[in-house]
């Protein structure tokens, strides 16, 4: 066996073993080396199996000219550019001139074929505006026949490109502009083809990790995740912190959308005071998220995404809150309210740390008041909200009628609860363990008290009855309220449900793809080890999927239910 460390010094045994095993042989790890200079580093096996089955050129132009740049950088900072050196058709060429062609865009190819069609060292302006302005090529202006007129064009495009404040500069200064102008919203363009959120922060993010366009191309094909800079430059190291590559990919989650730079690109702070109401559910947020002088909102609804901080500044109108199902932390965002404005606050099916209530004390106006957990998947996870103590911080809420608090540790305080409140829902399903199980028969209780305070009616008393009726009619509501909320829960869980198991199933893919590899290299310990881990994946999806038989059951029966009642509802005959 040839000794690699003659090729490089980091190579060892096992390393030599895992490159041949991937089909490379000495001349091209040679190869390599020589594309990728220091930066090249024998662990990277897989970064460069990917880049022989893939397009590589690309990465090897860019290694290329990257390292001769540095090379040039350090052995003769002082010499320039100039084309002259290759002669003919580049015998009139200046270091000024050629620099002109290459601040325009053209490498010495490209340049090469204008210059053969009589264009001159002088033209790169010229030609940059005849390529990136007027869409032509060096064939088409051969037969374009007029070339007086399209030079005519040409200066009046000059002259457009005058005004007060340039009117000193002179023909190159004026295209310079453009050009970095015109080539800068072209890159914009071009990344945002890959994915529509690329900012030219973000690009300098990937150009800064020495990516290039296709293998940013190549990364957001395989995984849709643009933010993911960091980990995607421990792959192409070939140095993640933890096992190998693969192990990285299948542990590592995917990411959504950044919340905050979502919401400044689809609702900019120029336009946000004409917001009355706000739904941005259910769209794969996640991170912190401000939400900063909608001064006219009244009702945001941001459940179903992954926000783990809420910020609220200057939105003084607020009256409906719902952001359930993201990964609060903290119920903070309350301290910057209007406490006379708050009517309805859900926040249930998060994570917020042990909390007491005495952060809702404030807020007396609130009819429907949501902050415990239902959805199971997530409390399976260890992901719910950890409330716990006393219900006296509710006392003063004489217009709280709907008070869900299932599974919480709140074990203590009935007896502060307002007499408005006509539906608590208060589960130990989910989370037997929850200490809410220890007030359990005083708020049954407490609920039976309010349906027998409603039942004594005075004789007579017509108002009292009116009164009645309406408590009753509100109770009603309460009772439908509660039924599409059966059905908002199970929905829910059904979305989770699938989600886990397309994660799993993707999961999987990545291990019959290492299985294949490990076969191939005929590593048996490996094959081994992983198709027990694809054992222990079929295994939960199986339970994933009896899961998500029942939920789709239970929502069969809901539903059901709803039609039967809609078949018995009659028109009372006229007399």
């Amino acid at each position: 066996m040839v000794n690699w460390t003659e090729i490089h010094p980091d190579f060892t045994k096992e390393l030599q073993q895992k490159w041949e095993s991937k089909g490379f042989d000495q001349e091209q790890i040679q190869h390599w080396v020589q594309v990728f200079g220091d930066n090249f580093d024998p662990n990277n096996y897989e970064f460069f199996n990917w880049l022989v089955n893939g397009n590589s050129n690309e990465v090897i132009k860019f290694n290329q000219e990257t390292n001769q740049e540095e090379k040039n950088n350090n052995q003769s900072k002082k010499r320039k550019t100039n084309w002259q050196e290759y002669g003919n058709p580049f015998s009139d060429f200046t270091e000024e001139t050629t620099q002109q062609w290459i601040g325009a865009g053209f490498n010495r190819m490209q340049t090469r074929e204008w210059l053969n069609i009589g264009l001159r060292a002088v033209d790169a302006n010229y030609v940059w505006w005849l390529r990136d302005i007027e869409g032509e090529t060096p064939e088409s202006i051969l037969n374009h026949g007029d070339s007086e007129a399209l030079y005519r064009r040409y200066q009046e495009f000059l002259q457009s490109l005058r005004n007060s404040d340039n009117e000193e500069k002179d023909e190159g200064e004026l295209l310079a502009e453009a050009i970095n102008s015109s080539l800068e919203v072209e890159e914009n363009i071009r990344w945002q083809k890959i994915h529509p959120d690329f900012t030219p922060e973000l690009r300098k993010e990937w150009k800064d990790k020495w990516f290039t366009y296709e293998e940013v191309k190549e990364w957001v094909k395989g995984r849709g995740d643009i933010y993911d800079v960091e980990f995607a430059s421990q792959l192409k190291q070939g140095k993640p912190k933890n096992g190998n590559i693969f192990d990285l990919i299948e542990i590592k989650p995917t990411k959504g959308r950044n919340a905050q730079k979502w919401l400044d690109k689809n609702f900019p702070k120029e336009l946000r005071s004409g917001f009355v109401e706000l739904d941005i559910s259910g769209q794969d947020l996640e991170g912190v998220l401000k939400l900063e002088d909608f001064v006219n909102l009244k009702e945001i609804n941001c459940h179903g995404n992954s926000i783990t901080k809420l910020e609220v500044i200057n939105c003084p109108k607020l009256k409906k809150i719902d952001c359930k199902w993201n990964k609060l932390v903290d119920p903070n965002f309350l301290s910057s309210l209007n406490p006379r404005k708050l009517t309805w606050l859900d926040v249930r099916d998060n994570a917020i740390s042990p909390s007491d209530l005495s952060c809702f004390s404030r807020f007396t106006n609130l009819e429907f008041l949501s902050i415990g957990a239902l959805c199971p998947i997530t409390i399976d996870e260890g992901v719910f909200n950890l409330f716990y103590g006393s219900l006296e911080p509710l006392k003063n809420m004489s217009k709280l009628g709907y008070l869900l608090i299932d599974n919480t540790d709140i074990n203590s305080g009935v007896e502060y609860l307002p007499n408005s409140l006509r539906y608590i829902s208060y589960s130990t399903e989910a989370r037997p363990e929850s200490k809410i199980k220890e007030i359990k028969w005083q708020l049954d209780s407490f609920i039976s008290d309010l349906r027998n305070n409603s039942l004594a009616l005075v004789e007579n008393d017509e108002p009292k009855i009116r009164e009645i009726n309406e408590e009753e009619s509100k109770e009603n509501n309460f009772s439908e309220q509660k039924e599409e909320l059966n059905r908002e829960i199970i929905q829910h869980q059904i979305t989770k449900l699938q989600e886990t198991i397309n994660r799993l199933e993707k999961e999987m893919n990545i291990l019959q793809k290492q299985l294949e590899k490990a076969k191939k290299s005929d590593n048996l310990q490996a094959v081994e080890q992983i198709e027990e881990k694809m054992e222990v994946k079929r295994k939960e999806v199986r339970e994933f999927e009896e899961r998500l038989e029942k939920a789709n059951e239970q929502l069969n029966e809901i539903t059901d239910s709803e039609n039967k009642f809609s078949e018995q509802v009659e028109v009372s005959p006229k007399n």
